[in-house]
């Protein structure tokens, strides 16, 4: 277990180190739930999933992509998320550009898009950040493609 605390976002942020430990310690809890993220923002995610559970237990997921994310962007600037899932980057980057900012947020899977628009409701209301959720995807040239649901989806609905 203690492996599992030794990394820079616990042993900086010691209040993430108590929060792994407890959510350790309870039952395994699975379905939609609402939960504090480590830079502030709360966050419906489905603790059954990959995804989901990294963040119920640590308040993040991918480090390296958040802290990047939130030092280089600017304040007032664009934030585009392509493939927002259910909106940890597009929390993320619509904190850190603010009111004076605009965030745009790409997500083609209606059941994520869902779950996408109410974990942005929030922060357009509360943070008065301009936000922008597009039922489609991206790609190199315009059309019309089927969402094809890959088999491990059950278990990680960012594939």
């Amino acid at each position: 277990m203690f492996r599992h605390l030794s990394k820079p976002w616990f042993l900086f942020q010691p209040r993430l180190a108590l929060r792994r430990l407890v959510a350790s310690a309870k039952p395994e809890s699975s379905g939609w739930q609402k939960v504090e993220t480590s830079w502030g923002g709360d966050l419906l995610v489905d603790t059954s999933k990959s995804i989901g559970a990294a963040i119920y237990q640590t308040g993040l997921y991918d480090l390296p992509v958040s802290e990047s994310l939130a030092r280089l962007l600017p304040g007032g600037g664009l934030f585009v998320d392509v493939g927002a899932n259910v909106g940890y980057m597009s929390l993320l980057g619509g904190l850190v550009v603010g009111k004076s900012g605009r965030m745009l947020s790409f997500e083609p899977n209606p059941a994520l898009r869902d779950i996408l628009k109410e974990n942005l409701r929030k922060l357009e209301r509360n943070r008065d950040v301009a936000v922008e959720v597009f039922d489609s995807a991206l790609g190199e040239k315009r059309g019309r493609a089927e969402l094809i649901v890959p088999g491990d989806y059950a278990g990680n609905d960012g594939v």
